[in-house]
């Protein structure tokens, strides 16, 4: 039985140079979505499965204490791939 893999990408705009990362099993339909899909229905999905826009890396962290160490990060969802800090 083959399982699914997990491909890692890091994408890069030509036009600003903002820089997209993610993890996909489906690297040939995510790069679809990347290139054809509007940036309203980009930010409908965040919304629909992170409303306040958390940042779900602290969620990955090793330890509660690791993660409290690390500043609070929210993406500001201005569409200039930018993210605000707290610390």
């Amino acid at each position: 039985m083959e399982g699914k893999h997990a491909s890692t990408y890091i994408l890069a705009s030509k036009q600003n140079g903002t820089l997209y990362t993610g993890v996909t099993s489906n690297l040939e339909h995510r790069m679809y979505e990347h290139k054809n899909r509007s940036r309203a229905w980009k930010i409908a999905l965040i919304e629909k499965n992170n409303p306040d826009w958390k940042d779900l890396s602290l969620d990955c962290m090793d330890s509660a204490t690791t993660a409290a160490t690390r500043p609070s990060r929210r993406m500001t969802g201005a569409g200039d791939g930018v993210m605000s800090e707290s610390i």
